[in-house]
């Protein structure tokens, strides 16, 4: 770690959890900066012994932070402050790294060898060697072709890259080297690859001449978008992915159209899930999604992009199939479709409409003491589908969703418990959101309300105490 940051750091693994609001409060008005408190959260994440999901929300935290009007824009970075030491135990989470020196070409070919064959402690020591040998930055690019193979741990590998890429972006590459171990783990956790990884190597690959230039659009015609979300919605990854390039090959559908569909698919199976727990698979096919997109944008390499495109296809199917049946056969999702909702008569103002929606929300069940979130909400499954449809109509009538963004912005920071995804997952709906073509939005708004907290629920108390010691 540089100098400038460390004993900040080591500040953050040092102090209780019940008196890290107060020391960070403190060292903010010594004069430091915003984008230090976030580096510091990172890399201590990295160091510290706590779930891989308290350094991603690192990241969601952030992107809200710089979301919300100057007055409040602490308050997120203050909840992952005090959850990420809820979350500590004692140790610190990885050995240190056997560092080599290997020229550039060396280390670029011991990192993609080490990286093909999972073989971790190798991989660890060619990207730091690689690093210092041309950049950080250019080091970490090396794991873009990695992003996709493998959708063990409901997508989190590719969460794990895209976010931390993103903080790093944030913050400097200078403080790259502590985490590239924690990247470089993530990728290699499960040492699986999805069962579509060849075929679509193969496609992105061997076939990608196929596919006249100008592919990689982010243009979209929301019609073309439907036909391939038909086919994800009711058959399998790999004919989803054989239909997605195919579309491609025919030149009239580009990489926007065929982007919305995994959208819209992981957006609906929100709405689907027949239990108000709205459990884990339909979330993360939303927040891995927006992972894989990140890396699609931000990969230089055309065959990488394509794949990292058709990895989403077969992740979001993939994800989707398995909850299409129970054990015994039976239908377990709802057979409800997004572009179905129906709209509901809208009175009053966009912010009255919007304070209704907020204040019908049911209150998610949690342990008030730990601000810990149990399972479920209070409330009927039906009472979510109301807000749903509220949240659809109003989104239909006022194209301008600003109200209903910042609201849930707000109640994100100041109720959120410490669950990573009550962030991570509306940083990541509303990310996409932005990038689907406008005639979906209103669909986005009502998948986001069944994740998002309400009036109802308490505010969370070290987020309190932070807005009250600020003023």
């Amino acid at each position: 770690m540089s100098s400038d940051i460390a004993p900040l750091v080591r500040l953050i693994e040092m102090t209780p959890r019940e008196k890290s609001v107060g020391m960070m409060l403190g060292e903010l008005r010594k004069g430091t900066t915003k984008n230090q408190f976030v580096a510091a959260m990172f890399l201590a994440a990295g160091r510290m012994k706590v779930s891989p999901h308290h350094v991603y929300m690192i990241n969601s935290a952030r992107r809200l932070s710089d979301d919300m009007e100057r007055e409040t824009q602490l308050l997120p970075l203050f909840w992952a402050l005090d959850t990420l030491q809820y979350g500590r135990k004692e140790g610190n989470r990885y050995p240190p790294v056997k560092v080599r020196s290997l020229s550039q070409e060396k280390a670029t070919q011991e990192l993609r060898d080490a990286m093909d064959r999972f073989a971790t402690e190798n991989a660890e020591s060619a990207i730091v060697a690689l690093a210092r040998s041309s950049s950080p930055k250019a080091a970490m690019s090396e794991l873009w072709r990695y992003a996709g193979r493998d959708d063990g741990f409901i997508g989190h590998r590719a969460i794990a890259l895209a976010n931390s890429w993103r903080v790093l972006e944030a913050i400097g590459w200078q403080h790259a080297e502590p985490m590239f171990q924690f990247v470089v783990r993530e990728l290699n956790a499960d040492q699986n690859e999805h069962q579509q990884h060849s075929a679509n190597w193969e496609r992105a690959y061997k076939r990608f001449s196929e596919v006249p230039t100008g592919w990689d659009s982010k243009e979209s015609n929301p019609a073309l978008t439907l036909e391939l979300f038909d086919t994800m919605r009711t058959e399998s990854d790999a004919s989803a992915c054989e239909a997605a390039f195919k579309m491609l090959a025919t030149g009239k559908v580009t990489a926007g159209s065929i982007w919305d569909a995994v959208f819209l698919l992981g957006a609906e199976f929100m709405i689907r899930y027949p239990t108000s727990d709205l459990g884990a698979t339909p979330l993360h096919t939303n927040t891995s999604a927006n992972a894989l997109r990140f890396a699609f944008d931000e990969c230089s390499d055309s065959h990488i992009r394509m794949y990292t495109l058709l990895a989403a296809v077969a992740w979001a199917t993939t994800f989707h199939s398995a909850e299409r049946w129970t054990q015994e056969g039976k239908p377990w999702l709802r057979d409800t479709k997004i572009t179905d909702f129906p709209l509901r008569e809208i009175t009053g103002s966009a912010e009255e409409v919007v304070a209704e929606i907020f204040d019908m929300q049911p209150k998610r069940r949690h342990d008030e003491s730990q601000r810990e979130i149990l399972v479920g909400r209070e409330g009927s499954r039906e009472d979510q589908d109301k807000v749903a449809e509220l949240a659809f109509s109003y989104a239909s009538k006022f194209p301008n969703h600003r109200h209903y963004i910042e609201a849930s912005r707000l109640l994100t920071s100041m109720k959120s418990t410490q669950d990573a995804h009550d962030v991570k997952f509306p940083v990541a709906i509303f990310e996409n959101y932005k990038l689907v073509n406008p005639h979906w939005r209103p669909h986005f708004i009502a998948a986001s309300s069944h994740y998002m907290h309400g009036t109802k629920m308490s505010d969370n108390p070290a987020v309190r105490a932070a807005k009250e010691m600020l003023g």
